[in-house]
């Protein structure tokens, strides 16, 4: 409040004030922080959801994610992997969620994810549970590995029925 003498004329200030810099310097490296995560999970080329782990229904899909799905996120957004045709087997979501409460991270879980009209898809599944505004849910990668699969299993089959000797040399030994 402004302060005058007797005179009228202004004298000061008259109140309580705080300094708020820390505050405001936590609250811009806060907003940095969740811009920069903002960021790698959208800009991940691997498919990224959030999910409930109560109902599975999906928070949070990445583009990867939707462009994995071949859905737009209004479609996919409230709905499950089941329910969007995705896991076709009703086991699998229940195999990730047992696994998740029993150690609250899965790496690598080997799952087959049907995708629009293409053939079954073998996926890598890595998710981590934690709460967010106060569910339970977790945060799923999924990286498609059928290529690298279907390649493997056909240099072994070339190696197991080959009639004559293969050597791999690497690096000039």
């Amino acid at each position: 409040d402004p302060v005058f003498d007797a005179q009228g004329r202004f004298s000061g200030w008259r109140g309580v004030s705080r300094n708020v810099t820390a505050e405001r310097l936590a609250q811009l490296a806060q907003r940095r922080a969740q811009a920069m995560l903002d960021r790698l999970v959208h800009m991940s080329p691997d498919a990224i959801c959030v999910a409930r782990l109560t109902d599975g229904r999906i928070l949070l899909a990445n583009a990867g994610f939707l462009r994995t799905a071949g859905l737009m996120e209004s479609a996919v957004i409230g709905k499950t992997a089941y329910e969007l045709g995705l896991w076709r087997d009703p086991g699998e979501p229940v195999r990730l969620r047992d696994a998740l409460q029993a150690t609250g991270m899965v790496r690598d879980m080997r799952s087959v994810v049907h995708v629009g009209n293409q053939q079954p898809r073998q996926m890598l599944l890595t998710a981590a549970s934690f709460h967010w505004d106060g569910d339970p849910v977790a945060v799923i990668t999924t990286r498609d590995v059928t290529d690298i699969e279907r390649a493997r299993i056909e240099a072994d089959a070339i190696l197991d029925n080959a009639s004559v000797g293969i050597a791999f040399v690497r690096e000039g030994r």
